[in-house]
């Protein structure tokens, strides 16, 4: 890309922490990238954000919010199959995970609602094997 913008003012200090979550996806040239927001308020959740870039460019088209936690260790996993879907996991630190799929996912009325998962998650992690199997 070689290009720098700013994709988020007000990332959380572990904003893309934690290497065991894929937070980039290349999907029809864009390029999907997930983050986490700091609280808008003391006492606020922290927000797990995904953005839409140029792919060529790395400009920052748009960005929504796709689930929120509890701290600072509440960031995505995202995961795309076969068919194109994406998949999108929100860390729980202590609580169930938050599940969410899209099969237009630039778009942020195309996200299925969240679905809870397990009861004490901490960190999340996603993949897809050969099989299409989450």
């Amino acid at each position: 890309m070689g290009f720098r913008h700013l994709i988020s003012a007000e990332g959380s200090d572990r904003g893309t922490g934690y290497n065991l979550s894929n937070r980039m996806i290349r999907r029809d040239g864009q390029l999907l990238i997930g983050w986490l927001d700091a609280p808008p308020e003391k006492g606020q959740n922290v927000r797990a954000m995904l953005g839409v870039c140029d792919q060529k460019t790395g400009a920052l088209a748009h960005a929504f919010q796709i689930g929120a936690g509890i701290d600072n260790h509440c960031g995505s996993a995202l995961a795309m199959d076969a068919n194109g879907r994406v998949h999108a996991v929100v860390g729980a630190h202590h609580g169930p995970f938050g599940y969410r799929y899209s099969d237009d996912p630039e778009k942020e009325s195309a996200w299925s609602e969240s679905e809870a998962l397990g009861d004490w998650g901490t960190y999340p992690s996603l993949a897809v094997d050969h099989q299409g199997t989450l």
